[in-house]
């Protein structure tokens, strides 16, 4: 809704389920696709790829966010991390294993990026969080992940 209100109906934009779309979307294939918050509640983790791989035009964008299996808070939690939520997230991936996901599906120029999402509101805090940030993300334990891939020319 925010993004068909944003865009004002220039911007195809379907917010449908991914398993109950039947019209034939290869018929004007698209630039980029964006998911959001979406690969890690399919209940088959390929669905996705495959048909945005279908649905993008020679050289298109798949840009993809995730919650990330290999998270400093999925050690520190364990069973009680926010993201193990079985009805709802039913895959939940690593970086290895979102861009190995992507490039079985024919992607290529895959590149996934741990990222967090945390704000604060004092300074001093926000100075620390950003180093401990930094941190994470060379160690690949930051609580999400962002995926951009690219499909190849045909």
């Amino acid at each position: 809704r925010i993004a068909e209100e944003s865009f004002g109906g220039s911007v195809p934009i379907h917010s449908e389920r991914i398993e109950s779309i039947e019209m034939d979307l290869t018929s004007i294939p698209y630039d980029l696709i964006v998911g959001i918050d979406v690969i890690e509640h399919l209940a088959d983790p390929v669905l996705l790829p495959k048909k945005c791989f279908e649905w993008l035009k020679a050289e298109g964008t798949l840009f993809l966010q995730t919650p990330n299996a290999g998270s400093i808070r999925r050690y520190l939690q364990r069973e009680s991390w926010e993201q193990l939520a079985p009805d709802e997230h039913l895959f939940i991936h690593t970086a290895q294993s979102l861009k190995r996901l992507l490039e079985s599906t024919g992607f290529r120029e895959v590149e996934v990026i741990p990222f967090s999402g945390s704000t604060t509101d004092s300074p001093a805090r926000s100075v620390a969080m950003k180093s401990i940030g930094t941190l994470l993300r060379w160690m690949g334990m930051n609580n999400g992940l962002w995926a951009s891939a690219r499909k190849g020319k045909e």
